[in-house]
């Protein structure tokens, strides 16, 4: 269940570490996965007037795991993180290189994000992609990614390069968090300007 006692305190926190440390809302990122059952029919479909039921099927199990990430201005989104289950799946027979494709594709027996994927993903498409991001825009190499505490996530020591790290939120706040805030992909824990935008959080 969500811990509603956290929120205001972890708010607090992180208000001050974005302060101490002069992040901006270019700075500030947050990631999450989503299953995806792209084979799925819908659980409901109209009958005709000769059928007593719509006819039956199998609901296909076929499943990918999404992973997005965008910064709290949401002027920056990473192109979308993409677990199958094939090393090189057969729509890329004719694909010569992996790096064209507008998502970052990788692969789990079971299409599951684990540890080591993400760690991997924070290393080689993460980081480099916010090091351009910050470069283009005239800002400190230092970014901030918020992190739920999922058991696919490493530990914050093993997602850290330099001044590109992640932090944790505190268990069972995510739901409180998106509540208050209609998610920050979409307005953001900053106001526009450098100060932090309390009203949404």
């Amino acid at each position: 269940s969500a811990d509603i006692e956290a929120v205001p305190l972890f708010k607090d926190n992180l208000f001050k570490f974005i302060e101490k440390e002069g992040i901006s809302g270019e700075q500030l990122y947050n990631c999450d996965e989503t299953g995806l059952n792209y084979k799925m029919l819908p659980t409901k479909t109209l009958a005709s007037k000769r059928e007593a039921a719509a006819p039956g099927y199998k609901k296909s199990k076929e499943r990918v795991t999404i992973l997005a990430c965008s910064n709290a201005t949401g002027n920056h989104k990473l192109r979308l993180t993409l677990v199958g289950k094939s090393k090189k799946p057969r729509a890329f027979k004719k694909l010569k290189n992996q790096e064209s494709l507008p998502l970052y594709y990788t692969h789990q027996k079971k299409a599951w994000m684990n540890s080591e994927i993400f760690k991997t993903w924070f290393q080689n498409e993460f980081v480099p992609t916010v090091e351009k991001h910050l470069k283009d825009n005239n800002l400190p190499r230092k970014a901030v990614l918020l992190l739920d505490n999922a058991p696919s996530h490493p530990a914050t020591d093993e997602l850290s390069d330099g001044d590109i790290k992640a932090l944790f939120l505190p268990p069972n706040v995510m739901a409180v968090c998106i509540k208050k805030s209609g998610f920050w992909y979409k307005k953001g824990v900053f106001n526009g300007r450098d100060g932090v935008g309390s009203e949404y959080l």
